[in-house]
């Protein structure tokens, strides 16, 4: 059964969103055209036993990135940061291992070739043991060699994107990003998104559980051949997720997400956790220029910045085609497309979670799922613009 409601005219969207309903667990999916609530529709279980409701949070995966990038441009709107200045303005041990060249910028737009921890095997597990020090993984970082001659390649930065936002947030506003994003996004448009879950957050009551996909076999080897490369400690792919040769936070997901420690600590790039209506609510505003229901976060001219292309080629590590503004993808990117003629921007996340913002429409959505399998279900994305041609 679909709960939730569709504005008329929008049956389209929930009759997709319900036809999508053959995964395990639940899903919800969010939209927002013009300032309103155009859908907001949840349907399956967040627990066994436990049906998806209206106020169920999910873990959002890499989509919390988007919100990540937000929290920057809006330093960078305040004059905190500077696009075009060194990272070692901000961060002055960064500029070891040749990293002086490292841009702001090129920290947004996944460019830096700072892609792993140096010796993360040390101290860190896939389980996410070790995550929480962060000081020591942010010294490790500052020590780092890039890659490339950065703003030359572009490569998903999938955890050290969220770390060195982390600490060039931290360094000028003297916040840590849970709070930032808590005091200057979601509090001022009335919504809940945050950074983890720590130890006696009540959310856990309502939070679905994250449900892992079964492992690639020998029937599907070209899904068996990638899972090898990225849980491989050898490969820069591997190395980029933090694998130990036979794992990585992608095959642990269900252990790191549910009670295990990786989801008490706080990863801008990996752990946010939302319902699907506040992320698109908070995607609304980026498709409104900066402001909603007499909010505003950001100026005209900071989100038409944020939302421009920065990088166009193929991605280093993936071999896809590879579309990035300043925190956020554009379409296509990493074999995926959102918003019709890949319009807008936004971030989709592990396992098909995703928040799209298409000002051209005036038009913004989101979906997270609890089951977080290989493929992105953009059905209820496709309805939703056939309801508004």
């Amino acid at each position: 059964m679909v709960g939730g409601f569709v504005e008329a005219g929008f049956e389209g969207v929930r009759d997709a969103f319900a036809a999508s309903a053959t995964r395990p667990g639940g899903a919800a999916f969010a939209a927002y055209l013009d300032g309103r609530p155009v859908v907001d529709l949840w349907l399956g279980e967040a627990a066994p036993g436990r049906p998806w409701q209206q106020d169920t949070p999910a873990v959002t995966m890499s989509a919390i990135k988007g919100v990540t990038a937000l929290a920057g441009h809006i330093c960078v709107d305040r004059g905190l940061l500077d696009l075009d200045a060194p990272v070692a303005t901000y961060w002055p041990e960064f500029a070891a291992g040749g990293k002086g060249r490292v841009l702001v910028r090129h920290v947004f737009s996944h460019t830096s070739g700072v892609t792993t921890v140096p010796g993360y095997l040390d101290f860190m597990c896939p389980d996410g043991t070790g995550w929480e020090r962060e000081d020591e993984i942010m010294r490790r970082i500052a020590t780092a060699t890039p890659l490339w001659e950065p703003g030359t390649k572009a490569t998903y930065h999938a955890l050290t994107y969220g770390w060195m936002m982390d600490e060039l947030v931290r360094r000028v506003t003297g916040s840590s990003m849970r709070d930032v994003i808590r005091e200057e996004i979601a509090t001022p448009l009335g919504i809940d998104i945050r950074l983890g879950a720590p130890a006696g957050d009540q959310l856990g009551e309502r939070r679905a559980r994250v449900i892992n996909p079964p492992a690639a076999t020998e029937a599907t080897p070209e899904r068996l051949a990638f899972e090898r490369d990225f849980t491989s400690a050898d490969t820069p792919l591997g190395q980029s997720l933090l694998a130990t040769g036979n794992s990585n936070l992608i095959v642990e997901l269900e252990r790191f997400m549910n009670e295990g420690p990786g989801i008490a600590v706080q990863l801008s790039g990996t752990n946010g956790i939302s319902t699907a209506r506040d992320l698109a609510r908070m995607y609304q505003l980026l498709a409104r220029g900066g402001e909603l229901d007499g909010v505003r976060l950001l100026s005209e001219s900071a989100v038409q910045n944020a939302s421009a292309v920065e990088f166009e080629g193929t991605s280093e590590f993936w071999g896809t085609p590879a579309r990035w503004a300043l925190g956020f993808h554009l379409s296509p990117n990493l074999g995926a497309s959102f918003g019709r003629d890949g319009a807008g921007f936004g971030h989709p996340g592990q396992g098909g979670q995703y928040g799209w913002a298409d000002p051209s429409r005036g038009l913004s959505f989101a979906c997270l799922r609890s089951y977080l399998g290989p493929e992105f279900d953009v059905t209820p994305m496709e309805a939703l613009y056939e309801a508004i041609r």
